[in-house]
């Protein structure tokens, strides 16, 4: 159940949201003192993170998508509103809202794990193994920045013996799904000399099976 507290103009309604506890807002892009998505933009950094649905006079799929790539949570179309309707676009709005919270919440967690854990950590892509990802303990350990090593392969960065073997394990991978433990993998690293790794190739897969 939603309580509605009605507003007849953007200012008083940003007025309202700062002071007050609300859950989303329902917003009119045809207000007396703001019109289209100035209000959106105008809401959203008054209160970041605030859920917005937005009513609009026009049935326009083109500015439906722009308004939800500027971060309305759903739009309706004045006229075509129904109270059940309603209800389930603002209940919609808001637990997608608190998911989306969570979800950043999870990256977080994730990326303060990878990025502090002493062992390194890469993921390159399956197309061409680039690497996409890097750790700070991996940087420690090869010497190289992750600015210099993101969006490169292995033969822009080590001779091509490496080169080969490492491309070669990764092929094997994702050819066979599975993990492939390396117990010694030669490396020669930047400044520091060569270095011996143990290390693990994991295939990342996607909802159907195939490594990306």
């Amino acid at each position: 159940v939603f309580a509605l507290v009605h507003v007849d103009r953007l200012a008083g309604a940003l007025e309202r949201v700062e002071q007050g506890s609300f859950v989303a807002v329902l917003l009119d892009l045809s207000l007396p003192d703001s019109q289209g998505l100035a209000s959106l933009n105008r809401m959203h950094a008054s209160k970041p993170g605030m859920p917005v649905v937005v009513l609009t006079s026009l049935d326009d799929e083109v500015l439906g998508l722009q308004l939800l790539q500027a971060g309305a949570q759903d739009y309706l179309v004045k006229g075509e509103v129904t109270g059940s309707l309603l209800r389930r676009s603002l209940r919609y709005a808001v637990e997608r809202k608190r998911a989306e919270v969570e979800l950043r919440r999870s990256e977080i967690f994730l990326e303060s794990i990878v990025e502090n854990i002493p062992h390194m950590i890469f993921v390159k892509d399956a197309g061409q193994l680039r690497f996409v990802r890097f750790n700070k303990a991996g940087e420690d350990l090869l010497g190289h920045t992750r600015q210099n090593l993101i969006g490169k392969s292995d033969y822009e960065l080590f001779p091509k013996d490496e080169a080969d073997f490492f491309t070669g394990a990764d092929r094997d991978v994702l050819r066979n799904c599975k993990v492939l433990d390396v117990p010694e993998e030669p490396i020669l690293t930047k400044g520091k000399g060569q270095r011996y790794l143990h290390t693990k190739k994991i295939p990342i897969l996607d909802e159907n099976g195939q490594p990306i």
